[in-house]
């Protein structure tokens, strides 16, 4: 293995990661890591990128967002909305079951 693929690899790190672990002894642990930091950035970069706070929600909607996380929303529907499904649905073309 060449001094310059050496240098690429290690270059390849950043600074903040080559700093946190230690640094290698042999040329093939110096790869090694470069190859781990490359896949870990790959898999790690789409969940750190997005900004770690939670967007500013109201309290209604966090409970709301919270209780349909946990069950399908049913039961407590605003009767604008019950009404507005009845009507799409009575609109609807008749589905149907068989399809070939």
């Amino acid at each position: 293995m060449l001094n310059s693929e050496v240098f690429a690899a290690r270059a390849e790190m950043s600074a903040r990661e080559a700093e946190k672990c230690t640094l290698p002894q042999t040329r093939n642990q110096l790869i090694l890591a470069a190859e781990v930091w490359r896949e870990k950035s790959r898999y790690a970069s789409q969940f750190e990128s997005r900004d770690v706070r939670a967007p500013v929600r109201s309290k209604r909607q966090s409970i709301r967002l919270q209780g349909a996380a946990e069950q399908p929303r049913s039961v407590h529907r605003p009767r604008s909305t019950r009404r507005n499904l009845l009507l799409r649905k009575l609109a609807a073309p008749p589905r149907q079951h068989e399809q070939p």
